[in-house]
């Protein structure tokens, strides 16, 4: 799982809005939108613990990506401003 963030003091990732961008998508980078560095570490450590507490992250890798992204999603929501 891989987040794409930003170290920019103001601004957001916009994801497809530039080739890179585009590239990093399509391969399944996930935009963390304005989230700062430490609270994108933060919260890929807490659930990668969790998932490999369940032993899912070697037998299911696409379930557990599509688990964290839901959390990501519910995540963000607390922990983006949002325009």
């Amino acid at each position: 799982i891989v987040l794409n963030v930003t170290q920019c003091k103001a601004g957001a990732v916009q994801m497809r809005q530039y080739q890179a961008s585009c590239d990093m998508d399509r391969i399944g980078v996930i935009g963390g939108h304005d989230i700062t560095i430490e609270a994108a570490v933060t919260r890929k450590k807490e659930y990668i613990y969790q998932a490999a507490m369940l032993d899912q992250c070697i037998k299911y890798p696409l379930l557990v990506r599509a688990i964290f992204l839901s959390s990501m999603v519910q995540f963000l929501s607390v922990q983006i401003t949002f325009p």
